[in-house]
Order: C-alpha cells, then structure tokens, then sequence
C-alpha cells in the first residue's frame, strides 16, 4: 500500500524520534500498518447551496434531541442540515398537503440539469503527473 510523500515523512520523523521500546518497526511495517482514509459518504445534493440559520437555545436543543433519538435507531441522517431538511418537508407537506414530488414539478430546472442537457464539446482534462519522493 502506498501512502504520500508527506504522510510517509511524519510517521518516519515520529518513529525516529521516539525511545526504542525493543519491538523495532521499519518502514515496511509502517506502509503496511497505516490504511487510506476514505471520505465520509456524500449527503447533501449537488444543487444544494449554503445558507445561513440563527437557532435559540430551545431550537438547538430540540435539534439535539432528535440527533441523539435518530443515532439510538441507526438512522443515517444525524447532521443538522439533515434534520432541518427533513422538518421543513414535514411541515410542508402538513400545512400545504403538497409533496415533495409536486413542488419537485414547479420548480425552474437547475444549473445541474442545464448542464447536463448541454450537448458535451470534446475538451479533455490533461493528465496530472504525480511527485516523486
């Protein structure tokens, strides 16, 4: 296995410079040792924008409370933004009676769909050379 440059440089430094214990590690047993981090699974859509929201403390705390009852039943959708989402199609779909699929239908098309539908030119991204140690 592989790692970079740089990660490879901090764990030798940190092995050099700590006190033998008397169970020596090489450098082969440090590439074997240290595993690829792998990035947290995507959650929010690629229309998504950022926006900005000002809670009380009673609003954080109920979003706590529900944080803390969905990681009790296993339930993927922990992260403010999830909750907060999911609550305002609650309260849509309640007050409107309209569901998502139906407002889904008004909305404009997205900068994604328009550049999805955009006939494709055929520009090439150049290849990246990769450093050497």
């Amino acid at each position: 296995m592989d790692i970079s440059c740089h990660a490879r440089y901090h764990v030798v430094k940190y092995i050099a410079q700590t006190p033998p214990t008397g169970d020596e590690t090489s450098e082969e047993d440090v590439n074997r040792e240290i595993q690829p981090v792998t990035p947290p699974r995507k959650h929010v859509s690629d229309d998504a924008t950022n926006t900005s929201v000002k809670l009380t403390e009673e609003g954080r705390e109920a979003i706590h409370e529900i944080k803390k009852f969905r990681k009790a039943t296993d339930d993927d959708r922990t992260r403010i933004s999830d909750i907060l989402v999911d609550a305002l199609w609650h309260f849509v779909k309640h007050t409107t009676g309209k569901t998502r699929e139906q407002i889904k239908v008004v909305l404009p098309p997205t900068l994604l769909t328009e550049i999805q539908l955009r006939p494709q030119n055929n520009v090439q991204q150049m290849p990246t050379t990769k450093k050497k140690c």
